[in-house]
């Protein structure tokens, strides 16, 4: 199974399942594109004018993937997810809403500790030092309560993509190469999410109300620096500010990176699912189990 990452980048697209396939019809083109829906982990919409027919949405749903939609920022403004899960989602959730305050602030240390270590990480395989960062992993604290994180990224951020450099999501350039990357590792985390009949709103350390997606953006944190390397290296290339077909399809690339999780070397998108996995665990467990990729 291929698992694609199918990127709707072209205007005035229609969108319909037909015979197990996603079906993609353009404008004055009389062939049409046809995916097979099991082999799609999830679609992102960032084009203008796309159409979708009612049973592609539902069908979506039955499978359990993701449908993202972007802004002009190609920032995920929402993702369709489906209401039908995991068989004991019930369970599940009960689980995520009474997991005690010291496990939370115990599962958050250890993300920030992992984001640190990774940023660092970051900056060494990009020839860039980073003696500050790994200084840094060691002083989180239970919840992160000096805030470790922010003091680490305001060295990080000058220290990759340069001193004038100001991670904004509605701006262009850099910006919009985060927002792709990051908006594709989150989709994937939401579909592993709701597959464990975990609710991606209920969050270990996020609690914004507006946001649906707040345990997605916890367990990401350590997988973004990922996404940033690979954004320093596209812009020591042939860099545009606008993101090309080929910059996205080399940022989808990145699933199927090759790392270690548990001892075993597997594909970046096999490691978000096995941390999504010792989370439920932890849950269980009524511990800290969290685990990440090397």
């Amino acid at each position: 199974m291929n698992h694609r990452i199918v990127d709707l980048y072209l205007p005035n697209l229609y969108l319909n399942v037909y015979r197990g396939f996603l079906q993609i019809s353009q404008p004055d083109v009389d062939e049409k594109t046809n995916i097979p829906l099991d082999d799609i982990l999830c679609i992102i919409a960032s084009g203008f004018g796309i159409t979708f027919s009612k049973p592609i949405l539902a069908r979506l749903g039955e499978l359990g993937i993701p449908l993202v939609i972007c802004n002009n920022s190609y920032h995920p403004t929402s993702i369709l997810l489906p209401t039908a899960g995991y068989h004991k989602a019930t369970y599940r959730l009960k689980e995520q809403i009474n997991v005690s305050q010291p496990l939370q602030k115990r599962l958050w240390q250890t993300i920030i500790k992992l984001k640190v270590k990774a940023q660092a990480e970051t900056l060494n395989n990009c020839d860039i030092k980073n003696l500050e960062l790994l200084n840094l992993v060691e002083k989180v604290k239970s919840g992160d309560i000096t805030n470790v994180e922010a003091v680490a990224a305001k060295i990080y951020w000058k220290k990759l993509f340069g001193q004038d450099f100001i991670r904004d999501f509605d701006a262009s350039g850099i910006n919009t190469y985060l927002n792709f990357g990051y908006g594709i590792i989150r989709s994937v985390l939401a579909r592993y999410i709701i597959g464990c009949g975990l609710s991606p709103c209920l969050g270990i350390h996020h609690r914004n109300m507006y946001n649906n997606l707040c345990l997605c953006d916890d367990l990401i944190e350590p997988f973004r620096p990922l996404v940033d390397e690979k954004v320093y290296q596209l812009c020591n290339e042939d860099y545009s500010e606008e993101l090309t077909p080929e910059v996205k399809k080399s940022l989808a690339d990145i699933l199927r990176k090759k790392m270690t999780i548990d001892n075993q070397k597997t594909s970046l998108r096999h490691c978000l699912q096995a941390t999504v996995l010792s989370l439920v665990k932890s849950y269980e467990q009524k511990e800290n189990l969290l685990i990440s990729p090397k």
